[in-house]
């Protein structure tokens, strides 16, 4: 007798533990979810700057350092537009929660860390843009930023510089943005060269 309740006991663990598998995978394939490919990133400045007359005579550059991604497994992926922002509160709550000295370094985010007391690249300084698509069947799109090398060049703020980004929507109805995935961070460092015309 003891032998078919063995192979019972040992049928009941396996069904178990395959149908825990099974709804694990579930969970992951059949969750469709939008996020920033990257927590942050950083953009090193070493553009030689001519000036004359004090003024700086410089082009503007255009990068893609971020991507937004999606992920899940279906038959065919449409086009799926991205509305990005930002949001500047977000940046004053990581260098509030650094600037905190309750809280040991230890505890604090890679994130938060990454900031330190930077201050947000001003307006002026680049242009975001601001919608994007993911195209049919791929599953990432470039963030593009352009930036204004003489203003930057201008400020006189020796912080770290950065722009938090945010993706605020998108045109899917069946992708759920990742809520801890949705800001990334781009930090500017400059280094430029000048010479004189």
């Amino acid at each position: 007798m003891k032998k078919p309740i063995n192979k019972l006991a040992i049928f009941v663990i396996a069904t178990l533990l395959l149908s825990s598998c099974l709804k694990e995978n579930m969970d992951t394939f059949g969750s469709y979810y939008i996020y920033m490919s990257k927590d942050t990133a950083t953009i090193n400045l070493k553009d030689t700057l001519f000036v004359a007359n004090n003024d700086t005579a410089t082009k503007d550059i255009t990068v893609s350092v971020l991507g937004v991604t999606r992920s899940g497994i279906r038959p065919s992926y449409p086009q799926m537009g991205i509305g990005l922002q930002v949001v500047p509160a977000y940046l004053d709550s990581l260098v509030a929660i650094f600037n905190n000295t309750s809280i040991s370094n230890a505890a604090k985010s890679d994130k938060v860390l990454f900031v330190g007391n930077a201050v947000l690249l001003p307006e002026n300084c680049y242009s975001l843009t601001k919608n994007i698509n993911i195209e049919a069947n791929k599953f990432t799109a470039p963030v593009s930023i352009t930036l204004h090398l003489k203003n930057i060049a201008a400020i006189k703020n020796t912080n770290s510089l950065v722009v938090p980004i945010y993706i605020e929507n998108t045109t899917s109805t069946s992708d759920t943005l990742k809520t801890n995935k949705r800001h990334s961070i781009l930090k500017i460092k400059r280094n430029f060269i000048f010479k004189q015309l």
